[in-house]
C-alpha cells in the first residue's frame, strides 16, 4: 500500500483551516522546524486507518490540539469545533481508497470511518460512500469492519493466533503494523518495536514477525 496524500481540516471559532500533503512514491522526507505538525501529520495517516491502538490501550483521539483543542493564528487563538482527517491511498492491484474519520465532532461518531472506493484516484469523486466502523473486535470480520476492508485491500489474510486464556485470536492489524513504524521517543531504544500487549495475544512480536516472514 502506497499514502497519495493525507488532509487535515479544522473548522473553529476563527473559521476554517486546513493542510494536504501529497506523497511521491519512494522514500518521502518531512524536513521542518519543532512544532510545524510533522508529529501531527504522521499521527493523523495512523488515526485515519484506525490503528492507534498500536500505540496506546487509550480510547483518546491521539491527535495533537490543533486538531482537538486550538488552533494557534496570526487573528489570536481559536477553539476547534469540528475536525477530520481525510487520507488517500492505492494499492499494489491500482486500487484507490479514500478514508475520512472525525478527530472532533457534534454529530459523527470518532470510531466511524467515511470510506470510498475506485479504480483510479479520479474516480474516487464519484464514488458510493461505505460507513464502517474501527476500535472493535468485529471491525476484523464484520461486513462493516474498516480493518476486514483494509485487510482485502492490502491482499493479506490475517490467521488466528493463541491468546493467554487459551482460545483463538485474530492476529490484528494493530500488532503487526509497529514492525513497520518507529516511534521516535521510543524506537531507537531497542531493536525490538514496542509491540501491544493489550489485545492478549500470547507473544505477539514473534506472531507478527513470522506472519510477515511467511507472506514475504
Amino acid at each position: 500500500m502506497r499514502i497519495v496524500s493525507v488532509a487535515l481540516n479544522v473548522q473553529s471559532t476563527l473559521g476554517p483551516f486546513s493542510y494536504q500533503c501529497s506523497l511521491e512514491p519512494g522514500l518521502n522526507i518531512l524536513n521542518a522546524p519543532n512544532s510545524w505538525g510533522k508529529s501531527t501529520l504522521l499521527q493523523s495517516i495512523v488515526y485515519a486507518l484506525g490503528l492507534e491502538g498500536s500505540l496506546s490501550a487509550s480510547r483518546r483521539v491521539p491527535l495533537g490540539p490543533a486538531m482537538t483543542q486550538a488552533v494557534e493564528t496570526d487573528r489570536g487563538r481559536g477553539s476547534v469545533i469540528e475536525s477530520f482527517v481525510t487520507l488517500t491511498v492505492t494499492n499494489g492491484r491500482g486500487r484507490y481508497m479514500r478514508i475520512r474519520r472525525w478527530a472532533k465532532s457534534l454529530e459523527v461518531n470518532l470510531n466511524l470511518i467515511q470510506v470510498l472506493t475506485a479504480d483510479s484516484e479520479a474516480g474516487l469523486d464519484a464514488a458510493a460512500r461505505q460507513d464502517m466502523f474501527v476500535r472493535d473486535r468485529d471491525a476484523t470480520v464484520s461486513e462493516v469492519g474498516f480493518h476486514r476492508l483494509l485487510e482485502e485491500f492490502l491482499g493479506w489474510s490475517l490467521p488466528m493466533v493463541p491468546g493467554f486464556s487459551g482460545e483463538d485470536i485474530r492476529l490484528y492489524l494493530e500488532v503487526i503494523f509497529p514492525l513497520f513504524f518507529v516511534e521516535q521517543k521510543f524506537g531507537w531504544s531497542g531493536v525490538a518495536p514496542r509491540v501491544p500487549t493489550h489485545f492478549r495475544i500470547r507473544d505477539p512480536l514473534p506472531r507478527a514477525v513470522e506472519y510477515r516472514s511467511e507472506e514475504h
